[in-house]
């Protein structure tokens, strides 16, 4: 008795450290659960926003607030131009909010990652709760909290067509 009870507390215990993977799907310009698709690519075409959002229960597998999304961009026709991406958080899908508050535009823990695609790259954004950030001769700090959903919203410029691919969500335990 007392082995299988050791036995479940480590088997319990160690779950919580485990990664969780989850897919971000396409909601095409409407930006809402409501709009949510199968597709887990998509194509932003000069200054159309499109969004990625995670399903609805996706983010339950996790009890972390510890996010790094990643995705794959490149430009398929036009001159390369600016795209921003935003990374958002929700507590029911509609009403949207920046996930970490912190300023900057490399994505590393804050929540905006500007860059210009060419051929396909791999991107990430960061937003590790409680970690700083210097920006500006200032010091900010990540004040995200755990969310039911998370989008990345991407804010294209110019004149452009880009492929966006394998969006994703790793929510990891620090």
């Amino acid at each position: 008795m007392i082995i299988m009870l050791m036995c479940s507390a480590i088997i319990f215990g160690c779950q919580e450290k485990g990664k969780c993977q989850i897919q971000l799907y396409s909601a095409g310009t409407g930006g809402n659960i409501a709009n949510i698709t199968t597709r887990t690519v998509d194509t932003i075409v000069n200054t159309t926003t499109e969004y990625f959002i995670t399903k609805t229960n996706e983010l339950n597998k996790s009890t972390t607030c510890n996010y790094v999304h990643y995705f794959t961009c490149a430009t398929l026709t036009g001159t390369p131009a600016t795209v921003t991406v935003v990374q958002e958080g929700s507590f029911n899908g509609t009403n949207w909010f920046r996930l970490t508050g912190a300023s900057g535009t490399d994505g590393n823990n804050c929540d905006t990652l500007t860059f210009t695609p060419t051929t396909a790259t791999q991107y990430k954004m960061t937003s590790n709760v409680g970690g700083g950030k210097h920006v500006y001769n200032t010091n900010w700090f990540n004040v995200g909290s755990r969310v039911l959903y998370t989008r990345l919203r991407f804010i294209p410029s110019g004149t452009q067509t880009a492929r966006i691919t394998d969006v994703r969500n790793l929510t990891f335990i620090k």
